[in-house]
């Protein structure tokens, strides 16, 4: 396999509910746990930390953790600031963005990046199982209505050449 660097981009809003911030351990340690791992991660905070603690205990699980904490909730603007953020990373060649309540087997990047090398494609999707429609498999393709993001990877060359202005 290659030594292509992947950028993860996690989507979390942590408001006071416990169960997002379970489910954002539960998608970093998902993470960590692959088995390809030329990886970073950047978990982008969509409005104000009520935990100020909490970015340092996320940077402290690992070394390719970024917290970026956004100061106000800005909704949906957090996933195009994440777009643009992510697009100045010289040092990533592939990029997941995705939610913090996606979760994914070990194999993930690596299986991900071995289909898109095999084909020689710029991007590659897979179906996913979502847990709050009981553990249905969801059908992720490219179709309206039917895309998740965390299902994606995509060859930075790709993103940088879709840049989005606004939501």
């Amino acid at each position: 396999m290659s030594t292509d660097k992947v950028r993860i981009c996690i989507s979390a809003y942590l408001n006071k509910s416990q169960k997002r911030i379970d489910a954002l351990y539960c998608c970093v340690y998902s993470i960590l746990s692959q088995t390809y791992d030329n990886f970073e991660i950047y978990i982008h905070h969509d409005g104000p930390l009520d935990d100020k603690s909490l970015a340092d205990k996320f940077r402290k699980i690992s070394n390719k953790i970024t917290f970026i904490d956004n100061l106000e909730h800005k909704g949906h603007w957090g996933f195009y600031h994440r777009h643009n953020v992510s697009m100045m990373s010289p040092h990533a060649d592939w990029i997941l963005y995705t939610n913090e309540d996606n979760y994914y087997v070990p194999i993930f990047l690596e299986s991900m990046l071995k289909a898109a090398k095999q084909f020689n494609s710029k991007m590659a999707y897979c179906d996913s199982i979502h847990n709050y429609i009981n553990y249905q498999v969801l059908d992720t393709s490219v179709n309206v209505g039917r895309i998740d993001m965390g299902s994606f990877i995509s060859h930075m060359d790709l993103i940088k050449s879709t840049p989005w202005t606004d939501y």
